[in-house]
């Protein structure tokens, strides 16, 4: 045990400290725990991870390997708001009542709104590498809110109760081997047939400080982003091993429940990509620097009608291939999907996450960085899993009232404590989520 002025520190392990405060925003004292990212023990060397070319036989499969099915809507009535149609050239529609989708390559294209709620997303992450071995995470999204009564929507005055499209891309750029962090956001209101590209089937959007690009045909998606403290050129192959989300609520091949009963979102990954490219920023000391890298990357894509904005999101990257996707939510509903080498899936959602440690926002909140998982059944041989962060210094600050935690580190079997992967992940305002030390959802 250590005193520094008001604050008592309490060492429970090599990387993780027990500390005793107030919250800065409330009168009652905390007890946190917060990460030390030096014992990570960041390895300098990467790993090529190969997706083995043979098959093992499984028992539980709920989809096809790798599947992409386009299922068609089958209802007598039409409905130019509900129903899979084609409004234009540049708009979808889509079907929250039959819970029907296209492949994932049509479904890549922007929807018409429909609800006061309605959004949709397009989300990347990459764990990449340069010729010298140093590891990035790389996170870019798009977002697009239709929906009026969405917190966004609310905090622009001029949209007014007009139906308006707004966008929001948003970036980071981690380098983990001296701990250089980068994020930044913008936003515009823009016309929906401006943002996409039907010749190159791609997103296409500008805003004042973003010119972007995603297009997404057959194996491959291409993605370009160009700023002036972060920009890149990628090209990422394995866009046809699709992962389709299903949960208990609805039980529907790619739909789940967005946290609160009643919110429906669409919902698959591009979990398996291969990405390599260009990148370039500008560093903490001002210095412009362009490298080729390349590594494994991520795509998740969900659009639907809903309004739950806090989570936690672990995406495990098994050094062998599998995937699993991890969806924890503030009224502690939870989804999985796990995505074996061979590609076939198996449905998961009874199973535990214990927040480990703790981490300070810019902006003073908290939220958590670090877990441990206990599953029903054997996900890559192993019940018990933990998430051991590169850093505590992955922040993203939307606005000065909220912050979320994007950020990386390695994956740990608790059953023999091998490092068998790393996992990306997602982490919001303690307060929002109820995962704070001694609250009703934290394990």
């Amino acid at each position: 045990m250590k005193k520094v002025g008001n604050i008592t520190l309490l060492l429970l392990s090599a990387s993780l400290f027990l500390i005793v405060t107030s919250y800065s925003n409330s009168s009652v004292h905390l007890a946190l725990a917060v990460t030390d990212p030096v014992a990570f023990n960041l390895p300098t060397t990467t790993t090529t991870t190969k997706i083995p070319t043979t098959t093992t036989p499984t028992t539980i499969m709920t989809s096809p390997p790798f599947s992409d099915n386009i299922t068609k809507n089958t209802s007598s009535k039409s409905n130019s708001n509900s129903d899979n149609q084609l409004l234009n050239n540049y708009e979808l529609s889509f079907d929250t009542k039959n819970m029907t989708h296209r492949s994932a390559q049509q479904e890549w294209q922007p929807h018409r709104g429909q609800t006061s709620i309605s959004q949709e997303w397009w989300y990347f992450t990459a764990l990449l590498h340069d010729a010298s071995g140093n590891k990035y995470l790389l996170f870019n999204t798009l977002f697009k809110r239709d929906g009026k009564d969405l917190p966004i929507a609310n905090s622009i005055p001029s949209l007014g109760k007009n139906s308006t499209t707004v966008i929001f891309p948003v970036v980071e750029l981690s380098r983990y081997d001296n701990g250089f962090h980068y994020y930044n956001s913008d936003i515009a209101i823009v016309n929906p047939k401006d943002i996409w590209n039907s010749k190159s089937h791609a997103l296409s959007y500008q805003t004042p400080h973003y010119n972007g690009s995603w297009g997404y045909v057959g194996n491959n998606i291409n993605a370009v982003l160009k700023s002036q403290n972060l920009s890149f050129s990628l090209n990422m192959q394995g866009a046809n091993q699709v992962m389709w989300s299903k949960d208990k609520s609805y039980n529907k091949e790619g739909f789940i429940q967005e946290g609160l009963p009643g919110n429906v979102s669409f919902y698959y990954s591009l979990p398996r990509l291969f990405v390599f490219g260009n990148l370039t920023y500008i560093d903490q000391l001002g210095v412009r620097k362009t490298m080729d890298v390349s590594g494994q990357g991520w795509v998740d894509r969900q659009w639907g009608n809903f309004k739950t904005d806090a989570w936690e999101w672990n995406s495990f990257r098994f050094d062998n291939g599998a995937r699993l996707n991890l969806y924890n939510f503030a009224n502690a509903y939870k989804s999985g999907t796990y995505q074996k080498p061979d590609g076939t899936i198996q449905r998961l959602s009874d199973f535990t996450i214990r927040q480990n440690g703790y981490a300070k926002a810019p902006n003073g909140q908290w939220a958590a960085l670090g877990w441990s998982f206990d599953f029903p059944f054997n996900i890559e041989g192993s019940k018990h899993f933990t998430v051991i962060p590169f850093s505590n210094k992955d922040w993203i600050c939307m606005s000065h009232n909220f912050c979320f935690i994007e950020g990386a580190g390695q994956l740990i079997d608790n059953d023999n404590s091998k490092l068998v992967g790393h996992s990306v992940f997602e982490s919001m305002d303690i307060r929002m989520l109820k995962n704070g030390p001694y609250d009703i959802n934290q394990h």
